[in-house]
């Protein structure tokens, strides 16, 4: 397995009249496009870094791509290369097994990849158009398979430090690179001496990245489960309350229902009023003088003929007598 300064950027060039290799930007939904232009050790899309994921395998990002965007593969319906494997550059959360990647040296100096999904009978291939694909024809020579390799500044960037995975879990794992002695990488047709950077490992007396990427990811659920367990306590609490908001209306409503009915029932009864206590008595007096009416001085007696009875069937002589 060749060796690469984890801290430098990279030109990957094929070809005596080089074309560059570029990875795009994750602009299309967290995948981004891989092809080959002319170079310029300029621009973004044409400076990779090739990080030691373990003893066989690297993974491969362009600066373009950003830390957590990675050369992988996917099935192109359109592509006519036998198998229909392109690559492309996509985010760890897009990414699989493609995205781990063998280089191997074809012993003139320059070096050929195979894919972890697709394995060794499939080598990472420039076609005549400047596009590429993963292609089963290995036999030797194939022109488009021979990567050079051309280091260009350092990264110094703690990002690109670190390799971002999604485990079995769903939980991503972060992999540092791994301590390894100088080695001898290719640049064109010089050989370079490149030396990769040294990790920080968990045997240092402290937590290793893992433990701690860990006690992070428990620290993130336990506040999730936190904030949706106040957040169904508020909910119910004000569920409740409303409830109890209506049930005082819908008794305020049937009270003024009742209001109404008795108002139009009794509208016509007379209200008891008190009568003033401060008021003086009224008299009333006549306008004419008083008049005396004129008395009876004798009983005047209806003259009784002969033979006749009063109504009781006595005669007069009855009421004359002493």
């Amino acid at each position: 397995m060749a060796n690469f300064d984890t801290n430098s950027w990279y030109q990957l060039l094929i070809g005596d009249n080089p074309q560059a290799m570029v990875g795009t930007s994750l602009f299309n939904n967290g995948t981004g496009a891989v092809f080959f232009q002319s170079p310029n050790a300029t621009k973004l899309v044409q400076q990779w870094q090739l990080f030691p994921f373990n003893s066989t395998y690297y993974v491969v990002r362009s600066r373009d791509s950003g830390p957590r965007g990675y050369m992988n593969v996917e099935v192109d319906p359109e592509e006519e290369t036998i198998g229909r494997t392109v690559p492309i550059m996509a985010n760890y959360t897009l990414s699989d097994a493609s995205m781990f990647w063998q280089i191997s040296p074809w012993g003139d100096g320059t070096f050929f990849f195979t894919n972890a999904a697709n394995g060794t009978a499939w080598h990472l291939t420039r076609k005549g158009d400047g596009l590429m694909a993963m292609n089963s024809n290995i036999t030797v020579p194939q022109n488009g398979q021979r990567f050079q390799f051309k280091q260009l500044g350092s990264i110094n960037n703690e990002r690109y430090s670190t390799v971002t995975t999604v485990t079995a879990t769903g939980l991503p794992a972060v992999v540092e690179a791994p301590t390894n002695e100088p080695a001898t990488v290719p640049t064109g047709n010089a050989p370079v001496q490149t030396t990769p950077s040294t990790a920080a490992s968990g045997s240092n007396g402290g937590l290793s990245t893992g433990a701690k990427a860990g006690i992070g990811a428990g620290i993130g659920i336990v506040a999730l489960i936190a904030l949706i367990a106040l957040g169904f306590f508020l909910y119910k609490r004000r569920t409740i309350r409303a409830a109890n908001t209506a049930k005082l209306e819908a008794k305020d409503k049937k009270g003024s229902a009742y209001l109404s009915v008795y108002t139009s029932d009794h509208k016509y009864d007379i209200v008891p009023q008190q009568l003033s206590t401060g008021a003086a008595p009224v008299r009333f007096e006549l306008d004419a003088p008083p008049v005396e009416l004129p008395s009876v001085s004798a009983a005047t007696e209806l003259p009784v003929r002969a033979g006749e009875r009063d109504v009781g069937g006595r005669s007069p002589d009855y009421f004359s007598r002493p």
